[in-house]
């Protein structure tokens, strides 16, 4: 815990423990008003009734820690819904699935190339694309694991302008190990793209902006690893994040997301 929220935390509990002692105060022998009003006495009644009762400060962190964790999750939902026309956008990412008025549901993936989850999860979003008809894939690329991530990245990005982005996608999702750039050349080359276009579109400084916008988001709303998933109805009426790989709950949420749009 930071300095900043440590003291945020103490100040919660003082003024949780004062209530608290106020209330004792208020309803004993003792009494305390207006201008006779003893505050030694006072903080005295206060420091005595806490160390009689020191539970009261595990309810109070728990009860700051509570209050904390809803401002937290009301900022995120305000974020995403700030972000989301950019998320569902084509500029910095790859659609896939259902397109135009179609698409009643959308599933925003943030993944990096040396995530074991996202490999995992890779088959599953594929089958998905094909059997959900309704359901529009944005893919993001978020290459934070590992330094090699970000050129996977790029050439993935720089795909896009050949219309092979989908073949080189699932492609390094199905390599395992660690991609350096010539296992990444060779990976692109198999796939059927043209490695000298590949390399000069690699190279527009507008790749470097795209990762930087997408890193941004993430932060934003809180997302710290991959792969994060973001489902929601294309006419905002739904949002929920789930930042990590679980079938069964991107299941749920599409259907969530169905039933609000």
């Amino acid at each position: 815990m930071s300095k900043f929220k440590t003291f945020t935390a103490l100040s919660a509990v003082l003024v949780a423990a004062a209530a608290l002692g106020t209330s004792v105060i208020s309803g004993s022998q003792a009494q305390f008003s207006g201008k006779d009003q003893d505050r030694a006495a006072l903080e005295e009644t206060i420091r005595t009734y806490i160390l009689e009762n020191p539970e009261i400060i595990a309810q109070a962190l728990d009860r700051y820690a509570e209050q904390e964790a809803l401002f937290e999750e009301a900022r995120i939902q305000e974020n995403l819904s700030g972000h989301l026309p950019a998320l569902l956008g084509s500029e910095d990412g790859y659609i896939m699935g259902a397109q135009g008025d179609a698409a009643k549901v959308a599933v925003i993936e943030l993944f990096d190339y040396h995530c074991g989850y996202c490999k995992s999860a890779a088959d599953y979003v594929a089958k998905m694309i094909e059997t959900e008809d309704d359901v529009q894939f944005v893919f993001r690329e978020l290459p934070i694991l590992r330094e090699e991530s970000e050129y996977a990245a790029k050439i993935a990005l720089a795909a896009r302008e050949q219309g092979r982005y989908s073949d080189l996608h699932f492609a390094l999702m199905d390599a395992s190990g660690l991609l350096d750039e010539k296992r990444i050349d060779d990976i692109a080359k198999k796939a059927g793209l043209n490695l000298g276009s590949l390399h000069s579109s690699r190279d527009s400084a507008a790749l470097d902006e795209v990762l930087e916008r997408t890193l941004e988001i993430a932060i934003d709303i809180g997302l710290t690893g991959t792969p994060s998933f973001i489902v929601a109805s294309t006419d905002g009426a739904y949002t929920r994040i789930i930042p990590y790989w679980d079938a069964q709950e991107l299941e749920e949420a599409i259907e969530e997301a169905r039933n609000a749009s």
